[in-house]
């Protein structure tokens, strides 16, 4: 647990703090795999020269980052 979980279960009632503590942990694996996905892709681009770097090396993160934060808000809003 972190401190803000902590904090949180203290002041706010059950409910409240059981749907915050939901939402921090859904935000700790979006960093955790954002940061995989951007350290993977980093290497293959350092390889590169700055001029001769593949659009795909640069398109490729970010639309999967895009679809994974955008599809982790849909979970969090419907579920």
């Amino acid at each position: 647990m972190n401190i803000d979980v902590i904090f949180v279960q203290n002041i706010f009632d059950a409910t409240s703090a059981g749907a915050y503590v939901g939402i921090a942990v859904l935000g700790k694996f979006l960093i955790f795999l954002l940061l995989s996905i951007e350290t993977v892709y980093y290497g293959q681009i350092l390889e590169h020269s700055k001029a001769t770097v593949p659009r795909h090396l640069i398109l490729n993160p970010l639309v999967i980052m895009t679809l994974v934060v955008v599809s982790a808000l849909v979970f969090n809003v419907f579920f």
